[in-house]
């Protein structure tokens, strides 16, 4: 009797062969199915910050007619005065305040005006106790008020000059003696606070 040889047995090159074309097919089919696009990538643009041009300071310069300290009971008329380096003395009276022509007139811009006068009644008697919050206006002949806020309060000899000679900010000087026999000079320093036109 011959034997039958199993149709299963043939049938397995063919059905391997199929899964494989099957598995081929699905690969390619993977491969070229279309992809999604990635989504878009914005990119916000920075904002544009327009910066402000510096304010530029209008230069005003002015001639100290009067000088006022609220808080000592200063207010008191100013003329020009100077300091004599050769005879180390000033130009001085016993009815006004002078602006030292040594120095800047008041201004806006730089440096430190002086202005001085005797420490009697009605003059600049009482300038040693000005302190902290202490104000001084200049009023001008130009009709502009110079408004200043106190800095410091010093001490020095009279051979201390260097007041004259003072750079940088605007700043008010005001001078007097003080001590026993007006042994020392009393310097009180304002810086500038604002301008003001008059009205």
């Amino acid at each position: 009797m011959v034997a039958r040889r199993s149709t299963n047995a043939s049938r397995q090159p063919y059905f391997s062969f199929a899964l494989l074309n099957i598995g081929v097919v699905m690969m390619f089919a993977v491969l070229l199915a279309p992809q999604p696009e990635p989504p878009e990538i914005i990119v916000a643009a920075a904002p544009v910050v327009h910066k402000k041009a510096p304010t530029e300071v209008k230069p005003v310069i002015g001639t100290a007619k009067r000088v006022v300290v609220p808080s000592v009971g200063i207010d008191i008329t100013v003329r020009e005065g100077s300091y004599d380096s050769d005879s180390h003395s000033w130009s001085i009276d016993t009815k006004s305040a002078f602006h030292a022509s040594n120095t800047v007139p008041v201004n806006n811009t730089n440096g430190s005006a002086l202005i001085y006068g005797h420490a009697g009644w009605g003059i600049f008697g009482t300038l040693p106790k000005a302190g902290k919050g202490a104000k001084a206006t200049v009023h001008t002949k130009e009709g502009y008020t110079f408004v200043y806020t106190y800095e410091s309060n010093r001490q020095v000899e009279p051979t201390d000059v260097s007041a004259l000679t003072e750079t940088g900010p605007p700043k008010l000087i005001l001078q007097t003696c003080s001590g026993a026999f007006d042994t020392y000079r009393t310097l009180v320093t304002f810086r500038l606070r604002e301008v003001v036109r008059d009205a």
